[in-house]
């Protein structure tokens, strides 16, 4: 949840099962472009889809979502029907969207 409230939607492909789990796997973000969602890089066989790719490679990824795509339509207070829900900005996204993924995958990956 950012701090102006916004619930955020997060996924995990987290490569495959090894002998090697042990040791940390690097960490990959995607993050989608304006009016998309996390569904632009999984979208795709399992050989080209580039998150499906570097999880067979043996990365981490983790999948954001802005405010507002359709994956992200919660908030603590308002609803996607207010007009306010929608009074936020790009600058927005990256100010505190961004941020609050990045923390939330260095918490539960160290």
């Amino acid at each position: 949840m950012t701090e102006d409230g916004y619930v955020l939607s997060l996924r995990r492909i987290p490569g495959k099962v090894t002998d090697s789990d042990k040791l940390q796997k690097p960490v990959v973000l995607f993050m989608h472009c304006q009016d998309c969602d996390h569904m632009e890089y999984v979208s795709n066989t399992a050989d080209k889809a580039p998150a499906l790719v570097l999880a067979n490679l043996g990365y981490d990824v983790w999948l954001g979502n802005n405010r507002g795509n359709r994956q992200s339509l919660a908030h603590l207070t308002k609803k996607p029907s207010e007009k306010e829900f929608w009074d936020f900005h790009q600058q927005d996204m990256a100010e505190k969207d961004l941020p609050t993924i990045i923390d939330h995958i260095q918490a539960v990956t160290g």
